[in-house]
């Protein structure tokens, strides 16, 4: 095999093997690692070089730049087709206001059964060390899927989620999003509670910002779309805006980007996803994190609540919130 001395530029440098007399060809591999045949120039004998152009290196995929925008919108559906278990997929998008104005594609996400199943162990929540990748993607509106995985723009991680949230227990729920090597802290404070109705649930921090917690609503209408907003305290508007979408309703909610239909009173697997409940990140004028780390935390609040914030050991004393707060005005 010929010697290879890789030169600065496209040119190569290629030395004259033993037993390769002139009109020999030769196959050697190039520095950007592809194969080149080379034929052994008339008068070249063993031990000499001469230089030969190659293909340049395959131009690297740069990672495209997300979407900006004052609001992070995120779109939590159900993924169930016939024959298989449900899994949930997470379309997020960028945006002018909370109800949708503007959206622009932006991260696509996804839990798949299998993602749970193979992170069972005994005692142990299936979401205690799950990694969530994000993509700068879409998800596709017929089958609930990822369309493009080149890009991945950051990663949940769910680092300490007890196994058993029992009402004693206080552990926070914790995770992080880790983006280029740098990693974004999510908390979810307290601890549960047997009764989501009647205590506010924890605060949840993102980095920095505090969202405050919210009540669960004591008489959710079934025709009507049930309302929770995460609030920025001392930032009027900003915050975490919540809908689950109940079956047969029309709204107030925001609707799926996407034509992803709701959850039909009459439920049967298949078809397209269905969406679950929509998220509305109005982003705080203090923001530390990229639009990124905000999808991942819906994703992360989808997961965690209702985990309550507790008193001394009976009841709770709730985590502030915002039960009653609406969307701030388009």
């Amino acid at each position: 095999m010929a010697q290879v001395m890789a030169a600065p530029s496209a040119m190569m440098t290629v030395q004259v093997p033993e037993g390769a007399p002139p009109g020999t060809m030769v196959q050697l591999t190039a520095p950007n690692g592809q194969p080149v045949q080379v034929q052994i120039p008339p008068g070249l004998g063993p031990g000499q070089q001469f230089t030969i152009a190659v293909p340049a290196a395959a131009p690297q995929m740069m990672m495209p730049a997300a979407p900006a925008g004052p609001v992070v919108l995120v779109d939590h559906l159900l993924v169930a087709n016939c024959g298989k278990f449900p899994g949930q997929a997470f379309a997020g998008y960028a945006a002018d206001d909370v109800m949708g104005a503007g959206a622009r594609p932006a991260f696509a996400s996804e839990v798949t059964f299998g993602m749970i199943m193979d992170n069972m162990g005994c005692c142990k929540n299936p979401y205690q060390g799950l990694e969530v990748p994000v993509y700068l993607s879409t998800i596709d509106a017929g089958n609930g899927k990822i369309t493009d995985r080149n890009f991945e723009a950051a990663r949940l991680h769910f680092d300490v989620v007890p196994a058993c949230q029992c009402p004693c227990d206080n552990t926070p729920i914790s995770g992080r999003v880790v983006k280029a090597g740098v990693a974004y802290p999510l908390v979810s404070h307290g601890g549960p509670s047997a009764c989501p109705q009647c205590i506010a649930d924890a605060d949840m921090t993102v980095n920095s910002t505090t969202l405050k917690g919210t009540l669960y609503p004591c008489c959710v209408q079934p025709c009507c779309d049930t309302p929770f907003v995460r609030p920025v305290e001392g930032e009027p508007g900003a915050g975490m805006y919540r809908w689950i979408l109940q079956p047969c309703a029309s709204g107030p909610g925001r609707d799926p980007v996407q034509p992803f239909r709701r959850m039909p009173c009459c439920f049967c697997p298949g078809g397209k996803p269905i969406g679950l409940q929509t998220y509305s990140m109005q982003l705080p004028a203090k923001n530390d994190v990229p639009p990124e780390v905000w999808f991942a935390a819906a994703i992360f609040e989808s997961v965690v609540y209702p985990y309550h914030q507790q008193g001394d050991g009976g009841g709770g004393d709730g985590g502030g919130g915002g039960a009653t707060a609406s969307p701030p005005a388009r």
